[in-house]
């Protein structure tokens, strides 16, 4: 329960382990995504997921979302796993399985963004809702850029 609420106040790290060739990959500011720098992507993705955390506890309190409690409950569970995930990849490790677990984290993460889009929203949550939305889709195109620049630099080396 805590998890969250830590993730949320925690500064925004900047990676220093990973390889320089895998961080200059892109620019560092753009619109598209796919010029990101993996360094600006890495940044981006702890500063959206903390949004979306704060957004899922916001709703969780809310009364009228009854319905939608086990969907912001997977939000909340596979959006510090996702974190977690990814300092580990800050961290220097590049193993399979902690490129796995980033594949699995994005794709959890994402269906169950997704799986709220589609429930029905009460009145007046509807801004909420799509906060929730939009960052999670932003999450998961990042992510899933991050997952691809890993795999093209692993198979590289």
């Amino acid at each position: 329960p805590d998890e969250p609420k830590a993730l949320v106040g925690a500064p925004v790290k900047r990676q220093d382990r990973l390889p320089a060739v895998l961080c200059g990959m892109g620019k560092s500011t753009d619109e598209d995504p796919n010029n990101l720098s993996t360094d600006a992507v890495l940044f981006e993705i702890q500063a959206v997921v903390r949004v979306l955390l704060m957004t899922a506890q916001i709703l969780k309190r809310n009364r009228h979302m009854v319905l939608q409690a086990h969907v912001l409950e997977f939000i909340m569970t596979y959006a510090p796993e996702l974190m977690n995930t990814i300092s580990q990849i800050m961290a220097g490790d590049l193993s399979d399985t902690a490129i796995q677990r980033l594949s699995k984290s994005i794709t959890s993460l994402s269906t169950a963004c997704q799986m709220l889009s589609v429930s029905r929203i009460p009145k007046g949550q509807e801004h909420t809702a799509k906060l929730i939305e939009i960052c999670g889709g932003r999450t998961t195109a990042l992510a899933r850029i991050l997952l691809k620049r890993l795999v093209l630099y692993m198979v590289a080396e």
